[in-house]
């Protein structure tokens, strides 16, 4: 299983013939990757936020997290790593968090940070969440910040 970490890979198809070589017969493979960030308001959001706040390289540092997201791509890439039978769906769950802060902290701090080395001041994570919070308030309720994000679930058997 392979859960957000596929698009990471630099050769995609050989990490498939990987996954193929090592699995037993009837061994299943299971992996989970990022569609469009067009799909995920709040990651759009944020990444529209870092190109205005921070200038347009910013707005690419969430790239990467969907740099696998064509469905057509994903099933290719198994089919040629040797699972021609595997299932793709793309389901889209909301992602809840109490806050449009609480969502740019941890995504800023917890993915773009630690990824990337990247630092941000106190007052840049203020300004990016202040600016996030603006955008994504139509998705704000009694839950807290829920936007929707969806996602290709590929599996397959040997």
């Amino acid at each position: 299983m392979c859960q957000q970490g596929f698009q990471f890979f630099p050769d995609r198809v050989q990490a498939a013939k990987e996954i193929n070589r090592v699995l037993k017969p009837g061994g299943r493979v299971a992996i989970a990757v990022w569609s469009s960030i067009e799909k995920s308001p709040g990651f759009l959001a944020l990444a529209l936020a870092l190109g205005r706040i921070i200038g347009p390289s910013a707005a690419g540092l969430l790239d990467e997290l969907f740099s696998f997201s064509d469905a057509k791509e994903v099933s290719r890439c198994f089919a040629d790593g040797g699972f021609p039978d595997a299932t793709l769906t793309s389901p889209s769950r909301d992602a809840v968090f109490t806050s449009a802060g609480e969502f740019t902290r941890a995504l800023a701090v917890g993915s773009i940070m630690r990824r990337t080395e990247t630092k941000f001041s106190e007052e840049t994570l203020e300004l990016l969440s202040a600016d996030v919070g603006a955008v994504m308030e139509p998705y704000v309720g009694e839950k807290g910040l829920a936007f929707p994000m969806e996602a290709h679930l590929l599996t397959a058997t040997k």
